[in-house]
């Protein structure tokens, strides 16, 4: 019996040295999506993030709260990583953003922005960047909204 109990221990022993939680060997799949940014002095965290991919818009990575502000992230497969992404004059983005003013969900005109992807893995569909932008309420042009130090990694 003792034989036994010292045999699991050492498996055991084995188990949590060889499985421990060690990101270093974790596959694209594997690591955690998130969308962080300062909005106006106020931290945005994205409790939910989600990816999909699109021939007619691109690829969008989208984070929200669980109030209705939503961030989205929108490039291309053969937009390169380390430089800016300019703004679309027909489609939105690279950035949009939207806010629940407790009677509907409003969409912000973006001002300005910037977006650079610092990953885009179109074999894995994974992608990592950095943003900031500035946008304004369509129906209330004093409502200014900046954000700053965003960043985010996804899958699409």
């Amino acid at each position: 019996m003792k034989n036994l109990i010292f045999f699991l221990l050492i498996l055991f022993s084995f188990c949590l040295i060889s499985c421990g939680g060690n990101d270093d060997d974790a596959t694209p799949e594997e690591i955690s999506e998130f969308m962080r940014v300062t909005i106006d002095g106020n931290s945005f965290e994205a409790q939910v993030v989600s990816g999909t991919s699109s021939s007619f818009v691109g690829n969008i990575i989208t984070g929200a709260t669980p109030d209705g502000e939503t961030i989205q992230v929108i490039f291309d497969d053969e937009d390169p990583t380390g430089t800016s992404i300019p703004n679309d004059p027909i489609f939105p983005g690279p950035i949009t953003y939207t806010r629940n003013t407790n009677i509907s969900l409003a969409p912000y005109d973006i001002t300005g922005s910037e977006l650079i992807l610092t990953e885009n893995d179109t074999i894995n569909n994974i992608v990592a960047g950095t943003f900031s932008f500035e946008a304004v309420n369509p129906d209330n042009p004093d409502d200014v909204v900046i954000g700053v130090d965003g960043s985010f990694r996804g899958e699409y």
